[in-house]
């Protein structure tokens, strides 16, 4: 990878960047009344491009869809490596794959549901599926497909095909990030397993699961070993946080657990794992050459998509303005 290949696309991303909402942006349609009014501010944006035919607030998942797979393709075009993309596009490919396995286990056609952001374009992969044509997969697509037919011709539990597909999707994402390697999406991608396993681990304990269960679910690549997660199902949180303290995300870490055992919700570990993730990816503000600005640069789109998808579930719910201010994540703009 040659870093002064990537100055006109950093140029080009500074330019989109000050196109990403603000938190005073925000800010203004989490105190809109009506989630028509969201969808009128929204209309003053760059989103105004996926919105001609939008009628209904209820329709706000199509326009954040159109979105997202407007944005991927747009840095895909811009990266002179398509791994750097792929980072966070494969879990599209992933959920893909258990929208196709979902509906060819259950007989049913789910395809409305598909996302157009992977590394394989949704309408090829579909073919390729439905024809069986698992040879042109990249190899962990294929395992992932074969052993959940497997699984299910055994089992028949439709709750273990996120499970293992899940399974092969971090291992894909640790090849890729690996073969890339750059520190702030190694970074990254270790920091996301790490609080993914965590999390994971406390999920688990709430649903009263045995080691056995959670040795399935836990995934390896962090910087945490697997078994050291593993073998804290039956400690306390506050052994739990003690036991985690000198790791490398240990400080982020307690904090998680501390939140978690006040109000024994995960919503807030999960707002903690953001949050680190989003400070990891501002140090990109200063690189001139190189493909962190780009990586960074869907980092943060997909944060304020996510942002508008919690603002519009919210407000169609008639949750308060105070409560939604309090679920937001940091964002990078």
């Amino acid at each position: 990878m040659n870093r002064m290949d990537y100055g006109r696309s950093v140029v080009t991303v500074r330019v989109l960047e000050k196109k990403l909402l603000t938190k005073n942006k925000l800010d203004r349609m989490i105190d809109a009344e009506t989630p028509e009014e969201v969808l009128k501010l929204l209309g003053d944006t760059e989103y105004s491009q996926n919105m001609s035919d939008i009628q209904n607030a209820q329709d706000y998942e199509v326009i954040l869809k159109r979105e997202t797979e407007r944005v991927f393709n747009l840095v895909r075009e811009l990266s002179n490596d398509t791994e750097i993309v792929d980072i966070l596009s494969l879990k599209y490919d992933y959920h893909n794959l258990k929208v196709l396995l979902k509906g060819r286990l259950s007989g049913n056609d789910f395809s409305y549901l598909l996302m157009d952001a992977g590394t394989q374009k949704a309408d090829k992969l579909k073919l390729r599926f439905d024809t069986k044509h698992y040879s042109e997969f990249p190899d962990e697509f294929s395992k992932a497909i074969n052993e959940v037919e497997k699984d299910f011709d055994e089992k028949k539990d439709p709750q273990r095909i996120d499970i293992i597909v899940d399974k092969y999707y971090y291992i894909n994402l640790l090849r890729i990030a690996r073969k890339v390697n750059v520190p702030l999406i190694t970074n990254y991608v270790e920091g996301l397993v790490d609080f993914q396993n965590i999390i994971t681990l406390f999920r688990v304990k709430k649903q009263h699961r045995d080691m056995k269960f959670l040795e399935t679910v836990v995934h390896e690549g962090g910087t945490i070993p697997k078994n050291k997660i593993v073998v804290s199902l039956n400690d306390t949180p506050e052994v739990i946080a003690q036991n985690f303290r000198r790791e490398k995300l240990g400080a982020f870490l307690v904090e998680g657990v501390e939140a978690f055992n006040e109000s024994k919700r995960l919503s807030e570990f999960e707002k903690i794992s953001d949050n680190y993730l989003m400070e990891l990816n501002k140090e990109s503000k200063y690189v001139v050459f190189g493909p962190e600005p780009l990586f960074t640069y869907l980092v943060a789109k997909e944060r304020e998509i996510n942002a508008l998808r919690m603002i519009m579930v919210s407000k169609i719910n008639n949750i308060s303005s105070d409560k939604i201010k309090g679920r937001l994540r940091e964002t990078y703009a």
